[in-house]
């Protein structure tokens, strides 16, 4: 597979890496740094208010590589820019050359507690405080060279083990070309993340303007999700639940009526899963209020659109906080529970006194069913073969005996019980850990505890019937002399 680019530099792509809705990656032989997407054909197909595509997207791309912004700071990818077209033997344009995005994981890893703990094993809430810095910094970056990003989906933003950030799809951006002023639109985006005034819009409407005062929004709300434990700060929606992006979708009623408990004075109560905001240094959260301190009437105004902090105040506030003195609880977690010095209390243990734990946890059901599934079945399926042990164990405890069949069956209800109960206790363990299988081997002791229990039910359902009967024949003892001091008296 030969393309060709710029100056005629010739191209050979190898394997397959991946692949989207638009186009697909490929290796480039002989150069590890980069990579090459390839548009699928259909990309390419004339659609209203854009009768030739590819020409189109040729310009943008050409357009991009004169206006270049600096992939890499300080050794680090922190955009995937594009650095070369690729055109097919037959000279049409196909694609582009950016660089490599070694990383696997969206920026919503950051806030998924099991794929932190997988990503980040040491992860403490400074971890998230310099994932929001970095991604201020590659805003920071992208705007300095007079580019929007427009569409600033978790799905285009990677994080790496260092909590390093890169931000990908860059093809997607809104672009101007400075010489002939011609907009290259980003014509998509998700509701939950849009500015006010771009809600509910035809984004590829040219009156629907992207520039960097929607970037600052939705920088916002990243950095928001972030610093408070994976909750929108309109509604505390975490990104785990999928949301349409539709007129009855809370989010987007939220923010276009300035609905946001982070801000001074807030009328909406915060998520019982978010720490208190007041643990924040007012300087972010004086940021917080020029990003989301607004009202249904004001959301689109110019002065509350002009006074949204830009990717550099957020990344000096962020440097700063990253830098400050730190407290660490030293109570139930202390290598995870960290706060500012400033604030009086772990926000972090108040947030688990808030929710009763024994409670079922719907977001916890949805990433241990695994354990649940191997636990319950293992108890129903395999405890059945027992049974043979189970007889022997009730005759010489209490000298009752079952049938073999009566034994099966009771065994099989009690253990598809006793691995429920293994699994409600060891699912916050094995969300938080690495080692998966490792914790899915707990369903091999299901059965031999089921035994136990078992044996045990038996035992107490005898002695319960053994003392059912002493009181018994004890009221009937006494009901017998009642009766006879009445009628001799």
């Amino acid at each position: 597979m030969i393309y060709y680019g710029r100056n005629h530099k010739i191209y050979d792509l190898g394997q397959r890496l991946g692949g989207g809705g638009e186009g697909e990656i490929y290796d480039i032989v002989g150069n590890p740094s980069l990579v090459a997407k390839i548009y699928f054909n259909s990309k390419f197909n004339p659609v209203p208010g854009n009768s030739n595509p590819r020409k189109n997207l040729k310009e943008k791309i050409e357009t991009m590589l004169k206006q270049p912004v600096q992939p890499y700071v300080n050794g680090v990818l922190t955009v995937a820019w594009p650095q070369d077209l690729l055109l097919n033997q037959q000279g049409q344009f196909v694609g582009y050359v950016m660089p490599r995005v070694k990383s696997t994981h969206h920026i919503f890893a950051a806030s998924r507690e099991r794929e932190r703990m997988q990503l980040y094993p040491h992860y403490t809430w400074k971890t998230s405080i310099a994932i929001a810095y970095n991604l201020s910094l590659a805003v920071k970056i992208i705007h300095q060279s007079n580019a929007v990003i427009g569409d600033m989906n978790p799905n285009n933003i990677m994080i790496d083990e260092h909590g390093h950030v890169t931000i990908i799809d860059t093809d997607s951006f809104n672009i101007t070309n400075k010489k002939t002023g011609k907009v290259y639109k980003c014509s998509v985006g998700i509701s939950e993340m849009l500015a006010p005034e771009l809600q509910g819009k035809n984004l590829a409407d040219p009156r629907s303007v992207f520039n960097e005062k929607t970037d600052d929004f939705s920088l916002a709300i990243h950095i928001c999700t972030l610093l408070m434990n994976n909750c929108h700060p309109f509604g505390c929606t975490s990104f785990n639940i999928s949301q349409s992006s539709t007129s009855t979708n809370p989010v987007v009623y939220n923010i276009l009526r300035g609905n946001c408990p982070y801000v001074t004075n807030a009328k909406g109560k915060a998520s019982s899963d978010s720490p208190d905001v007041k643990m924040l240094p007012k300087d972010i959260r004086d940021l917080f209020d020029r990003a989301f301190n607004y009202t249904s009437s004001t959301a689109i105004k110019s002065s509350t659109i002009l006074k949204r902090p830009s990717a550099r105040e957020w990344q000096n506030a962020l440097g700063k906080l990253l830098k400050s003195n730190m407290k660490t609880c030293k109570k139930l977690y202390p290598e995870v529970h960290v706060y500012p010095a400033s604030y009086h209390k772990c926000p972090w243990c108040a947030i688990k006194s808030k929710v009763p734990s024994k409670n079922i946890n719907i977001n916890q059901l949805s990433q241990s069913w695994k354990l649940w599934l191997v636990c319950i079945l293992s108890g129903l399926v395999f405890s059945p073969f027992l049974a043979k042990y189970f007889i022997p164990i009730c005759i010489k405890l209490c000298g009752t005996s079952f049938e073999l069949t009566t034994a099966r069956i009771i065994l099989a209800i009690v253990g598809s019980i006793t691995g429920a109960i293994i699994a409600f206790y060891a699912q916050k363990h094995y969300i938080k850990s690495g080692y998966e299988y490792t914790w899915l081997s707990l369903g091999l002791l299901v059965p031999f505890a089921t035994v136990v229990s078992s044996s045990l039910v038996v035992v107490c359902g005898f002695l319960a019937v053994y003392v059912a009967e002493i009181i018994m024949n004890v009221c009937i003892i006494i009901l017998i002399f009642t009766i006879l001091f009445g009628i001799f008296s």
